[in-house]
């Protein structure tokens, strides 16, 4: 299923139930197929997943929540020029970042993972200071390249500010030759690339 998102369109919200919709399906799908169907599942579904093996998984799997939740709320500030533009959505997208942090009490989902890590024998410092997996790093270094550093497709893209129609002063097209001194799509400043 092919789902088509016109940038700039305002959708009715029939059309972008449906939208969403599609993609909520593309989601379960692949979760049935790339973690439902896998080894891991497979045994912890059926009771014969060794018990160390769920300890390392928790141990793993609570420090990435830690330095997950903070890499979200750090989106926030990286696409503000985003939502200067879409107001509408600084709302739900600052009441899902809060959430993180707030339920069921601060510092949030964290602790519910952490009841979870205690049950299994673990302790805080072995969540807090252990040496993720390299799976598990990773994945998060994945995440904070795309926070901080952006895409491939946005460091080769314009940045927002140079076709944006508020971009006022700012919005001269840069020269070819030129580079963002900083990371797009934030910096407006430019300097010659290296001789």
């Amino acid at each position: 299923m092919t789902i088509k998102i016109e940038r700039g369109r305002k959708y009715s919200a029939q059309e972008a139930k449906a939208i969403v919709d599609g993609l909520y399906a593309k989601v379960r799908e692949r979760w049935e197929d790339r973690v439902n169907q896998r080894p891991f599942m497979q045994q912890l579904a059926a009771g014969k997943l060794p018990f160390k093996t769920l300890q390392l998984f928790f141990r793993n799997w609570g420090a990435y929540t830690i330095e997950i939740n903070t890499l979200t709320a750090c989106t926030y500030h990286r696409n503000i020029t985003f939502l200067k533009v879409n107001r509408d959505l600084m709302g739900p997208i600052g009441e899902k970042i809060a959430d993180e942090f707030i339920h069921p009490k601060p510092p949030g989902h964290f602790l519910v993972m952490m009841e979870t890590a205690k049950a299994l024998g673990l302790s805080e410092d072995e969540v807090f200071t252990s040496s993720m997996l390299s799976e598990f790093r990773g994945k998060i270094d994945f995440m904070r390249s795309i926070v901080y550093e952006g895409s491939a497709a946005i460091s080769r893209s314009p940045s927002p500010c140079a076709t944006s129609p508020h971009a006022g002063s700012r919005g001269a097209a840069r020269p070819p030759s030129a580079r963002w001194c900083c990371g797009p799509p934030a910096c407006t400043r430019q300097e010659p690339p290296p001789a």
